[in-house]
């Protein structure tokens, strides 16, 4: 599993199972997605979504090549300054695992963590302002093809 602090590595990763996704992706295709604990099952023609079977989240689907732009662009993220006078650095971390047959993203895990900006004194005068590490928050999410199905 590649991960954002191995650029190289994900990047190539991922070029690997996006070509072995487009020599053999399916014109169409019914996939079953979870994402933030929600469930959508929909089908797909053409990459785009031509309908939904249940789509109780009121989320629109995603189609594979979207999840591909997904990872992509959370790839790219670089460290950002987070707070007044940038005591913290949200770091977004990616993993991500490729279905072996076929190439496409079968989970993609998403961590974004704010980490101590140790150099800067902003960090330094926050804890002691507020007698706590200011960094301590940790976010992300998660999204799983359950099921693929060409048809």
């Amino acid at each position: 599993m590649a991960t954002q602090r191995d650029p190289v590595v994900n990047h190539t990763a991922l070029m690997v199972a996006k070509e072995r996704w487009l020599a053999q992706r399916p014109a169409s295709y019914r996939m079953l997605l979870e994402e933030s604990n929600c469930i959508t099952d929909y089908q797909v023609r053409d990459e785009l979504v031509a309908w939904g079977y249940e789509m109780p989240c009121g989320r629109h689907g995603r189609t594979i090549s979207s999840l591909f732009l997904l990872i992509e662009e959370y790839e790219r993220l670089e460290p950002v300054c987070v707070g007044s006078g940038c005591p913290c650095k949200r770091v977004t971390t990616l993993n991500v695992r490729y279905d072996v047959a076929l190439g496409f993203p079968r989970e993609i895990a998403i961590r974004a963590q704010l980490w101590p900006n140790w150099q800067n004194g902003a960090f330094w005068q926050a804890i002691v302002t507020m007698r706590s590490n200011p960094c301590d928050q940790i976010g992300g999410r998660m999204i799983t093809v359950k099921e693929l199905v060409a048809n």
